[in-house]
């Protein structure tokens, strides 16, 4: 589901998504992305979360864990991303 949705917002058409899996350098900056979305960044919102309510830190740390398509959008426009 989080791919169909980060596909759909990207606005990509299916050819260039297949193209794009001979390219090792793309495949490797995928990786990393994959590793910040649902690793680093939950890591972050719960650190700042508990600094700031440490009640709440367990409930954002769920929340920023989930595969949000909206959440896809926005760090594609971080890395200029192609969304046209």
């Amino acid at each position: 589901l989080g791919g169909i949705l980060f596909f759909t917002c990207l606005k990509i058409p299916f050819g260039s998504v297949v193209d794009g899996f001979g390219d090792r350098l793309l495949l490797r900056r995928c990786g990393w992305m994959a590793v910040a979305k649902l690793i680093a960044l939950p890591a972050l919102a719960w650190g700042v979360t508990w600094l700031i309510a440490p009640e709440w830190a367990a409930g954002v740390a769920l929340v920023t864990l989930m595969p949000a398509g909206l959440s896809s959008v926005a760090l594609t426009d971080l890395h200029r991303g192609d969304r046209v």
